[in-house]
């Protein structure tokens, strides 16, 4: 067993959750139309969670379109967590797409009120 119950805890699927109740609790696909801004979205184009994140084309409507309120960032030849494997060697696509984060961030930061 790879994740016992411990003190009558586990996860949600070992206790019966399933993505329907995951769609209720986040809005589905719906879940992300929402009136935030300042939402950055990233994912790997060899991501294998990518049809179940918002560049899907299964999307209802297609992919989400990436806007300067909500970018959504490709990251080229990018997986799961490979923007974490960089002790010894970063894909240019994803130090790209880093650098670019970073000075979205940095922008949006400088506009926050009273600084």
């Amino acid at each position: 067993m790879w994740f016992p119950t411990e003190d009558g805890i586990t996860y949600p699927l070992n206790a019966g959750s399933t993505y329907h109740t995951v769609n209720h609790y986040t809005g589905g696909w719906r879940g992300f139309e929402t009136e935030s801004t300042r939402l950055i979205f990233v994912s790997g184009t060899n991501d294998p969670w990518r049809t179940s994140q918002v560049v899907s084309p299964l999307r209802p409507g297609g992919p989400q379109p990436s806007t300067p309120a909500r970018p959504v960032l490709d990251v080229p030849g990018g997986y799961h967590t490979s923007d974490l494997v960089t002790a010894n060697n970063v894909n240019p696509g994803c130090a790209a797409v880093q650098a670019q984060v970073v000075s979205t961030i940095a922008e949006w930061v400088s506009e926050y009120p009273g600084k």
